[in-house]
């Protein structure tokens, strides 16, 4: 009896991870199985630091790309969607372009560079530089320009936030409102003196500038709003939903430090999980999207999201799971010695 006494302590170990991990994630698992589902929309964008904390409810990027030729075409992006386009002749005059006229690779390029860091744009520049010389297609020159608009510099941010016709925002606390701002991020990568590139290391990003509220700004790291901060800061997607005409906005619980989580896509649908009988407490799901393009990125897509979501709890419970199997192994070697192994040592 005292031998199976300290066998099962290895067991109730095991039940108790995996009961801790159940309580912990409780609240998200109940919506998930039991929560009504609804389409809802990234919103937003909290950048967690910890005293001073951002809200981003609308970015506006311009992308000017120019080809070998000295032609450019020039793209203004709300929330990563067109807007407008124009022609930029080789004295820097732009003429308006209908945005169905841009060819789909261009407006691929264009939305690629919109929505991606400074090291990417420096991936695109580099493979264009393979393409054939002399053909007038290769893009030799970027500008991106971003406006981040949202709230700046606030306090603690409540995961139920306020969601009107006027957008997403913070809680007011205390009796302060939130006051809008932005943050504009501008950036030039040129490689057409190939000579300059290498002798500087071939870096091709040959200007930037970053200001909050017209103030020059440095921040930890030469990128754009979503990709310029340390490691330590946390970034959290705003998700917002309706439910029988009553708008809800909170703070997904899903989040990746240094920079945005793959798993979603700003601006972009969800799926929300909510309680009928409280329709202010939600969970977001991860979306991965459509497997389509490569599948390794999509994989990997799939991977951040279910760890950012399910990480924690997953990983506490196949530790319990271990302990529970590896006891009830051993238990029941000593209820039921193997006669093999009996007769064998006799």
């Amino acid at each position: 009896m005292n031998v199976l006494l300290r066998l099962s302590v290895l067991p109730l170990l095991g039940i108790g991870f995996i009961a801790t991990s159940i309580y912990l994630n409780w609240a998200q698992l109940r919506l998930r199985v039991a929560g009504e589902k609804i389409a809802g929309q990234v919103a937003g964008m909290a950048i967690v630091r910890g005293v001073t904390n951002d809200v981003i409810f609308g970015i506006d990027t311009e992308v000017e790309m120019t080809y070998e030729t000295g032609l450019g075409t020039r793209l203004l992006y709300k929330n990563y969607k067109v807007d407008a386009a124009w022609t930029v002749m080789r004295d820097g005059v732009a003429e308006p372009l209908p945005t169905d006229d841009v060819s789909g690779e261009i407006l691929q390029l264009a939305e690629e560079v919109a929505r991606r860091s400074a090291e990417r744009i420096r991936e695109i520049l580099k493979r264009e530089s393979r393409k054939r010389r002399g053909n007038g297609e290769r893009v030799v020159r970027i500008i991106k320009t971003e406006t981040a608009r949202g709230y700046l510099n606030v306090g603690k941010i409540h995961p139920v936030l306020d969601w009107d016709e006027k957008g997403i925002r913070p809680t007011s606390r205390g009796g302060q409102t939130p006051t809008t701002g932005f943050v504009r991020t501008h950036a030039v990568f040129d490689m057409r003196d190939m000579a300059l590139v290498q002798s500087n290391k071939g870096e091709m990003m040959v200007g930037y500038a970053q200001t909050r509220n017209w103030e020059l700004h440095t921040p930890s790291k030469q990128n754009f709003v979503l990709y310029c901060e340390p490691y330590t800061t946390e970034f959290r997607p705003v998700f917002a939903y309706e439910v029988s005409g009553r708008r809800y906005a909170r703070l997904s619980h899903i989040g990746r430090h240094g920079g945005p989580t793959l798993a979603l896509v700003l601006f972009g649908p969800c799926w929300v999980y909510y309680d009928k009988n409280a329709p202010e407490r939600a969970v977001l799901i991860a979306n991965p999207g459509r497997m389509e393009g490569g599948i390794l990125a999509w994989f990997s897509r799939l991977c951040e999201g279910v760890f950012a979501q399910w990480g924690s709890g997953a990983l506490i419970v196949m530790v319990g799971l271990f302990c529970l199997v590896s006891g009830l192994i051993q238990i029941s070697l000593a209820i039921w010695p193997s006669k093999r192994l009996t007769s064998e040592s006799k």
